[in-house]
């Protein structure tokens, strides 16, 4: 899943040199389908702007489950990082639990003070 991730922020910022996709058809893959039908969803993410992200912003989230593993993940375009923390198990508490871990994640890697001070409390759309 790393080099995944990896590869996404790479493709994105037109850095990837597999030439699996341009960075044109990557950047599309991080914007909503249909925003007048779907908001922030597209192609499998959850696109939003966070000041946490760098450059524009852009930060794109995906969370799953196969009702025994729990997943979340985050990838920050402008600052080049992804996190993503994953579980074994699921239950109630499962996706707080990873929530938070992975709010901590995006926190101690911001350099921004300001988006710090914001996310006081974690949301599955991490501030």
């Amino acid at each position: 899943m790393a080099a995944y991730l990896g590869w996404h922020i790479r493709c994105h910022n037109g850095q990837d040199k597999t030439g699996i996709l341009s960075r044109e058809s990557c950047q599309h893959l991080h914007q909503p389908a249909n925003r007048a039908v779907h908001g922030s969803y597209g192609y499998g993410l959850i696109c939003v702007n966070r000041s946490w992200a760098g450059g524009d912003g852009l930060a794109c989230w995906h969370s799953g489950s196969n009702n025994l593993n729990q997943y979340i993940m985050w990838m920050g375009f402008g600052i080049k990082k992804a996190f993503a923390v994953f579980t074994n198990q699921k239950n109630d508490n499962t996706f707080k639990m990873l929530d938070r871990a992975v709010y901590g994640l995006v926190q101690q890697a911001s350099s921004q003070p300001e988006a710090q001070k914001q996310c006081k409390v974690p949301s599955s759309y991490i501030c």
